[in-house]
């Protein structure tokens, strides 16, 4: 098996533009290929929370008085290093994750796109209503950024989902203190020391440690408005508990299983096609992973069949094998996870497992795509967001029944359908209770329009210029034009 040839970045914090080491509790990082330690970090606690959001809210003071072009002019610049630096930052993604270099190396390309997307959107935020509303006085509105905003990242898409919320943070005139994910802080270790570069000291700093210590610090302190955060929703209620006593805005998306409904009308071949992007790109580590499908009883067989085909062409290997398409889960936890929900749903006796289900005996965190059959819509892995290989089919008779399935289902985060009826297509999309819908298509997001879910999948929205504006607050301004 290949392995990492690179060298790993200095994973000590980075506070005020320089990194400062901490004593502490030391968490290992592994390669999940192999299942090997390939560094530590320390967990910074409390005291490196207060240090880096002291150092943020100096940095802020200069951040925000720059204007919007040159901050958009540094943020272009950054994104731009960050490509210059794709291999590397791509091999150290594939390192921490398991995903293959390639995919690594294009998350750079995506995640550059979307800094300049946010650096030159934010000079369009507007309000529209100002004028004269009353005799002698001009109103007008503006939106001025909130201070410091808390970055807490998770480890599926670690530089892709940085962008995510740093990009608009940034843009609007915010500083931000990140805490990665303790599984994968090493690729968000090496871009916010390239961001020093073309950043005033304190603007983006970084800590580590675990999420009970650190993560919890950054949600309660005092001085810290916004959180914005990507995990589980049992996590996601946690922090918004606890964030609640300081009335902190929140950006919060917490994934959840999508819908997939497939019509007896529907392209299969189409649908086919999708599937290896749609389900098992980062190994179905996704949060709108093509993996729940509902199919309508006439075709269901047909669509499991599919699903096998595409799953059975799935070669498991490490993330610097070239001919990988799906690398190991994340983490050993990982692993014991999916496997112990499939098993479960294998002791059914209406479920067969028609491939995969069974972790291999080889090193690292690896399980194979999986194809179950006969899955009940209220079975528990039909209700549990996966987060591996592995699809579900459940058959279903109406429209009706389908929707009222999975909509009392208490997570919206996206779905999808797949019909060659437009009109049904619309009519679906419309009915499903969910953030995303894509018609006869899967999983691809545009910087241009929100995401986010609905329910218990979420608050608020990334991606778009609403992200932007979810990053400040309005103000109205009144000037009396009667006083000379």
């Amino acid at each position: 098996m290949a392995r990492f040839e690179g060298v790993i970045p200095s994973l000590d914090p980075i506070i005020g533009g320089k990194r400062v080491a901490f004593e502490g509790p030391q968490i290992d990082v592994f390669d999940p290929s192999t299942g090997e330690v390939i560094a530590q970090i320390t967990d910074v606690g409390a005291e490196g929370v207060d240090q880096a959001v002291a150092s943020s809210l100096e940095g802020f003071k200069v951040w925000r008085r720059k204007t919007f072009r040159e901050r958009a002019d540094a943020l272009s610049a950054f994104a731009e290093a960050l490509v210059a630096r794709r291999e590397e930052l791509g091999a150290l993604e594939a390192l921490e994750v398991g995903k293959p270099v390639s995919a690594g190396v294009a998350e750079v390309f995506g995640s550059a796109d979307r800094i300049k997307f946010f650096a030159y959107g934010a000079r369009h935020m507007s309000v529209p209503n100002s004028g004269n509303f009353r005799d002698g006085l001009t109103s007008f509105a503006r939106r001025s950024p909130l201070g410091v905003v808390g970055c807490i990242v998770p480890w599926n898409y670690p530089l892709a989902l940085l962008v995510w919320k740093i990009g608009p943070a940034l843009a609007a005139g915010n500083a931000v203190v990140v805490k990665p994910a303790e599984e994968t802080p090493i690729v968000t270790s090496l871009v916010a020391e390239i961001a020093q570069e073309f950043l005033p000291p304190g603007v983006f700093n970084l800590v580590m440690g675990n999420g009970p210590t650190v993560g919890n610090a950054l949600v309660t302190h005092p001085k810290v408005p916004m959180i914005s955060m990507t995990g589980e929703t049992s996590t996601g209620k946690i922090i918004y508990a606890n964030a609640a006593p300081e009335m902190k805005k929140l950006h919060l998306e917490l994934g959840g299983p999508s819908a997939i409904l497939v019509f007896d009308d529907a392209d299969l071949d189409l649908f086919e096609a999708t599937l290896p992007q749609g389900t098992f790109r980062n190994s179905g580590q996704d949060c709108h992973a093509l993996s729940r499908i509902f199919a309508h009883e006439s075709i269901k067989d047909r669509v499991v069949e599919a699903c096998v085909r595409v799953a059975e062409k799935q070669t498991l290997g490490g993330a610097f094998d070239e001919e990988t398409v799906i690398g190991p889960l994340v983490s050993k936890q990982q692993q014991e996870r999916v496997a112990r929900l499939v098993d479960e749903a294998a002791a059914l006796p209406h479920v067969t497992v028609v491939t995969g289900g069974k972790v291999p005996d080889r090193p690292g965190y690896f399980y194979p795509a999986t194809v179950l059959d006969g899955v009940r819509h209220d079975d528990p892995i039909k209700q549990t967001e996966i987060f591996g290989p592995v699809i579900t089919v459940t058959s279903f008779q109406t429209e009706e029944e389908v929707l009222g399935w999975v909509n009392e289902q208490e997570h919206g985060l996206s779905g999808g359908v797949w019909t060659r009826s437009l009109d049904r297509g619309l009519r679906v999309a419309e009915e499903l209770e969910a953030g995303t819908v894509w018609v006869n298509d899967h999983s691809k997001t545009v910087t241009e329009m929100p995401f986010g879910g609905w329910k218990h999948s979420g608050v608020g929205r990334e991606l778009s210029t609403e992200a932007i504006l979810e990053h400040t607050e309005s103000k109205h301004i009144a000037i009396d034009t009667t006083r000379r």
